[in-house]
């Protein structure tokens, strides 16, 4: 299996798939992952690793979204707004996502909070689609 058919078919399964630095984070239901799925998954984790770091990025571009960059901890946030920029500037450094390069703990929490807010979208959506 390719990488991308991989992950095509965890995600059919509904399966997640994270990065924690190097490590590959799997959550998945009961019996989505079956043996053949889990031995391609490790068979293929460098090249999975790098197309889920990569599209944090993509993600990012795609939503338009900047990231502030805490001047004193160095964390990662999402700023959606010119308001949003505006109320962290005494905090944080704001950059467009191809303006900065992101360590892997930045990345990492700029993914974790993309999941979150995607959740959150998807749920409303869901909450809007079953109203009457």
């Amino acid at each position: 299996m390719t990488t991308l058919e991989i992950l095509f078919e965890v995600r059919s399964r509904g399966v997640r798939l994270e990065t924690n630095g190097e490590r590959l984070r799997v959550d998945a239901p009961v019996g989505a992952l079956t043996p053949e799925l889990k031995a391609a998954l490790a068979a293929n984790k460098p090249e999975i690793l790098r197309h889920l770091v990569s599209s944090v990025e993509t993600r990012l571009e795609a939503a338009g979204s900047r990231i502030g960059i805490d001047r004193a901890t160095g964390s990662a946030l999402l700023v959606f707004s010119q308001s949003d920029a505006e109320a962290v500037k005494d905090v944080a450094t704001v950059y467009r996502a191809d303006e900065v390069t992101l360590t892997p703990e930045q990345r990492q929490e700029l993914e974790n909070d993309l999941n979150y807010y995607e959740r959150l979208m998807t749920k409303k959506t869901q909450e809007k689609r079953w109203t009457f």
